[in-house]
């Protein structure tokens, strides 16, 4: 435990039980303590309209002197304007400088919100980006700061106390060296967002123009609520550009009459402050002395508990000697509480971090992963050029958040795991004993590939085959089916979307479960569906309507909206608006790999003889009954000569009676495969298929399969 702190109240975060938090540098958990005191406040005092309750302004004001002391600065130097959070503040401010005669420069490390000024700037001075503004590496500004002419071209220099990528802090004594060097001409922004979760900046020390930050990444409430810190010095230098209500000493109309207040954040707070959601950082600051005494106290155990992760993740191997962990930066020195990383397999090859969000989900601990809108340091880290990130959207699709995480083996984001005041060893050993159980390989070196001794094409007799007319929807099991140019027929040939055109499944909408398939005429095309509580409901495969874009697994898809009366059904059903889709045209038979709306491939094979194995394998004190072939929703099944043979044959061919399919790849797993038919989520089969049934790195269980050729029009039964 850490030394300096006292073991932690469980009843200060009720909330956390059975989770473990590490997500502080997206936002805290907010203590108990905060909410019931603001609670009792707000119950027991009427707070009113700031502007027809003056008394409440002094309430105000003493938070803002608060917020200062946290600082280590008072209200004679700096001033607090509150705005909705820390962007809503790099906003405010871009929009108040005159930038006609400045630079702005940047720190490549710094966050989105802090890139975005640049096209302001340019907007604004009507030149180009390249022209008026500069991003700037760390290794440059002991140089530049000296050698550039301030007083030619005056500089407005921003960059973050601490990066939320990787949890560098950065110099401090930059502001300093900026001001000594500048004369004058140079004004520095702290971004003090990522720094503020658990430390206090000193702007006596380090006097910077202005910092930003949000008060729900120290307090974890209120939400909503941040500020712009100004040196009182630099308030003549911000200019007005909007009048709201509050902010004028004087207003007349027609002619039009403005004159400003000249106290700062009386000029700069448009409208009614949020004096409710103010009053809460009261109990923020007083839980934060109460529990921890100061700052640094709470800094020191949050850098203890990272510090115990790094040194017990970098000690993480695979049974062959290779590390588990690649972390950026590889060194440690001047970090905060963050740590950030990738997972990498025994043979060296990148694990996806979309991979490891399947598992906490299932373990309820709480992470971040992708490039956590730091373009700069994620580039850098991830050794991704500007080409590359222009390549990946424009070529590939890929979009900020997607879970796009792997572009040819390369990661394209991280995972990044962060602690602060509610965390405990407790945490921090559960986390590396998470790590060790899903992704650890213990029997890496045992690992041979035997697809060179299988036969060239192996023979499979079927006991069942499923077919999934409704994606995400229950299956219908047949003993003879057609074939179509896109799998079995009718096979996932409809899809629901909701209101946002986002195509719905069982892990957004678990009764798409209850919903079963009673019968499918393949002589007229019609399909009888039926619902807990719902008339049944006869469709057609028919194609009308309007067309509807979408996407599943990222790529594009179109379908075609069924009839008014189909979707109420649905809609009804599934207690969201949504339409029911279906296939947009038929398919002209050009390649044999063509599907429907599957995720993947055109058929999907399991073996029984390995679901057998797998659920013996899963320990007896877990839940299991959940677990059986339709948790797997495959559409052959068959019965294997021994338990995951089918694992090696990969690259082959497989025939079911007269029809030969190639086996494309193994199918990864997701949590999907936990949840029985109320919803309820489980641990297990997901689990035990991680820590023994693995290849490189993913969770794997049945086979992808294709046609090799036009089958369309032949049928394939069981036993057969």
């Amino acid at each position: 435990m850490s030394p300096v702190i006292p073991p932690l109240d469980q009843d200060d975060f009720p909330q956390l039980k059975n989770q473990i938090y590490l997500d502080n540098a997206g936002c805290v958990p907010v203590p108990k303590q905060i909410i019931t005191g603001h609670t009792n406040d707000l119950l027991t005092n009427h707070y009113s309209n700031p502007h027809s309750q003056p008394l409440l302004n002094l309430k105000i004001n003493h938070i803002r002197r608060k917020i200062l002391s946290y600082l280590n600065t008072n209200d004679l130097d700096y001033s607090v304007i509150f705005t909705s959070n820390a962007t809503a503040a790099l906003k405010l401010l871009a929009d108040s400088i005159d930038w006609n005669n400045k630079q702005f420069w940047y720190l490549d490390a710094s966050h989105t919100s802090v890139v975005g000024i640049s096209p302001k700037v340019a907007q604004f001075t009507n030149t180009p980006v390249e022209t008026c503004t500069r991003c700037i590496s760390e290794s440059e500004i002991s140089g530049l700061v000296r050698e550039y002419k301030f007083q030619d071209k005056p500089v407005v220099f921003a960059y973050p106390a601490q990066c939320n990528f990787s949890g560098v802090k950065f110099s401090p004594s930059w502001i300093n060296d900026f001001h000594t060097y500048g004369s004058g001409n140079a004004e520095v922004l702290i971004d003090i967002a990522a720094y503020s979760s658990t430390s206090a900046f000193d702007l006596s020390k380090y006097p910077a123009d202005y910092a930003v930050l949000s008060f729900y990444k120290i307090f974890g409430f209120p939400t909503g609520l941040g500020a712009l810190i100004v040196k009182n010095s630099c308030a003549k230098i911000l200019k007005k550009n909007y009048t709201g209500g509050g902010t004028v000493s004087a207003i007349s109309v027609a002619p039009l009459y403005i004159s400003n207040r000249t106290n700062i954040h009386e000029k700069f707070e448009d409208g009614t402050l949020p004096f409710q959601q103010i009053i809460a950082l009261e109990y923020g600051f007083t839980y934060i002395e109460s529990r921890f005494g100061d700052w640094k106290n709470l800094s020191n155990h949050c850098n203890y508990l990272a510090n115990l992760a790094r040194s017990k993740m970098s000690s993480l191997k695979h049974d062959n000697g290779a590390n588990l962990v690649e972390f950026y930066p590889n060194e440690w020195d001047e970090l905060g509480p963050i740590v950030t990383f990738n997972l990498k397999s025994s043979d060296g090859s990148h694990i996806g971090y979309s991979e490891i969000s399947k598992f906490t989900a299932i373990e309820n601990i709480h992470l971040r992963v992708g490039r956590f809108c730091n373009p700069g340091a994620s580039q850098f880290y991830l050794n991704l050029s500007s080409e590359d990130i222009k390549d990946m959207h424009q070529s590939h699709g890929f979009i900020c958040g997607d879970g796009n995480d792997l572009l040819n083996g390369k990661p394209t984001g991280a995972i990044r795991i962060s602690f602060g005041m509610a965390n405990t060893e407790h945490d921090c050993l559960k986390w590396i004993e998470f790590l060790s159980s899903y992704f650890q390989e213990k029997n890496a070196c045992l690992k041979t590939d035997t697809a060179h001794l299988l036969p060239s094409t192996r023979t499979l007799k079927l006991t069942q085959i499923i077919v999934y007319p409704i994606k995400s929807c229950s299956g219908y099991v047949v003993e003879s089916w057609p074939l179509s140019e896109t799998g079995l027929m009718y096979d996932r040939n409809f899809m629901l979307l909701d209101s946002n055109n986002h195509v719905l499944t069982q892990k957004n909408c678990i009764l798409l479960k209850q919903i079963e398939i009673i019968d499918i005429d393949l002589s007229t095309g019609y399909i009888t569906v039926s619902a807990p509580g719902m008339p049944s409901l006869v469709i057609t495969s028919t194609r009308h309507g309007n067309s509807m874009d979408s996407l599943i697994c990222l790529k594009p898809v179109t379908g075609l909206a069924n009839d008014e009366s189909v979707n109420q059904w649905f809609s009804e059903f599934l207690q969201q608006p949504c339409v029911l889709v279906s296939m947009e045209s038929k398919l002209s038979f050009k390649t044999s790999s063509q599907t429907s709306f599957v995720n993947t491939s055109q058929f999907l094979l399991i073996s029984n003889t390995s679901l057998d194995v797998l659920k013996e394998e899963i320990p007896n004190s877990s839940p299991k009954s959940h677990v059986s072939s339709g948790s797997f929703r495959a559409n052959f099944i068959f019965d294997g000569e021994t338990p995951f043979e089918e694992e090696n044959w990969v690259d082959s061919t497989v025939q079911i009676g007269d029809i030969i399919f190639k086996v494309v790849d193994h199918c990864e797993r997701c949590q999907m495969i936990c949840t029985d038919d109320k919803g309820q989520r489980y641990r297990e089969p997901l689990k035990t298929l991680a820590q023994k049934h693995k290849r490189k790195g993913k969770i794997i269980f049945g086979l992808h399969l294709q046609l090799l050729s036009d089958f369309s029009g032949k049928s394939i039964r069981i036993n057969h």
